[in-house]
């Protein structure tokens, strides 16, 4: 996780609301469970931190500040760029003509 550039704080920050979810639905007991009840995750978790922010410091990702956006994001953003630029087209040939074709009283 910390080399994939990932926050390992947040996996801590995850189980700690789904401890308090878990108080509005309760798990079954521990014992009964196949997985380890969100506390001891925590607990673990926070052992294992201090390690995993030193290979996330050690992975590179630490000067990542940049957002980029995904393939599709930018195709929308062009194409909302060209509807704006058509909308805007449209009401200047309207407003020409108006103007053009506007007959005053005098």
């Amino acid at each position: 996780m910390a080399k994939s550039c990932f926050n390992p704080q947040a996996a801590v920050t995850l189980w700690q609301r789904m401890q308090v979810a878990e108080e509005n639905h309760p798990a079954p007991p521990e014992l009964l469970s196949t997985h380890p009840g969100s506390g001891h995750r925590q607990e673990r978790l926070q052992e294992l931190l201090p390690r995993a922010q030193e290979i996330a410091a050690e992975s590179g990702c630490g000067g990542v500040t940049t957002y980029r956006r995904s393939p599709v994001a930018n195709l929308m953003r062009k194409w909302n760029e060209s509807a704006n630029e058509r909308r805007r087209a449209v009401n200047d040939f309207k407003r020409k003509a108006r103007d053009e074709f506007s007959f005053s009283d005098q």
